[in-house]
């Protein structure tokens, strides 16, 4: 919400729950030393973490010029769930955040861009993307038996298209077993 003050782990939390954008924007334009070397640091931790194929060029993820792969994807979905911080909130369902506007502390109730985390308890982190290039996009890891499996799903025209392909490969993990 704009001309408000948050916390960053509350804008953490609306990025990563309800794809939020402006919190996105916001948590890059105070990095540290501004944008520009919140764009450096970000650029050296995707290679460092050996994503040969992911290209991110803003803060939102919403550039034509952004790309990865599915393989990148994968090799990223273990990554985020090893963060405590980033584990407490890639699954919720819906949550709620704090922010203070003209000194009145408010309450903002998020839900999560995902359906399919309603459902499924064993999905332990999500985050959807979009861009008209991309289309619907979804990286899920999910537990079973203390196995990990990663879920991606790319180019939906829609989110219920995305969640029906999520809904048909977490139905034919569970037929596997």
């Amino acid at each position: 919400i704009r001309n408000t003050e948050m916390t960053r782990k509350d804008l953490l939390t609306a990025m990563i729950v309800s794809s939020d954008n402006c919190a996105a924007e916001t948590l890059a334009n105070n990095y540290p030393k501004g944008y520009d070397n919140f764009i450096v640091a970000r650029t050296n931790l995707i290679k460092n973490m050996g994503l040969k194929n992911t290209k991110l060029y803003d803060a939102t993820g919403l550039s034509v010029f952004n790309s990865s792969t599915v393989s990148d994807l994968v090799l990223f979905a273990p990554i985020a769930y090893a963060d405590p911080v980033l584990r407490s909130m890639a699954n919720l369902p819906q949550t709620t955040v704090k922010a203070i506007k003209k000194g009145k502390e408010i309450v903002i109730k998020l839900r999560n861009t995902n359906p399919s985390v309603y459902n499924h308890k064993e999905v332990v982190i999500s985050k959807t993307g979009f861009t008209n290039p991309a289309g619907r996009c979804v990286l899920m890891m999910t537990k079973k038996l203390e196995n990990f499996y990663a879920v991606v799903v790319l180019g939906e025209p829609n989110v219920r298209a995305r969640t029906q392909k999520v809904e048909h490969l977490l139905e034919y993990e569970n037929k596997t077993r």
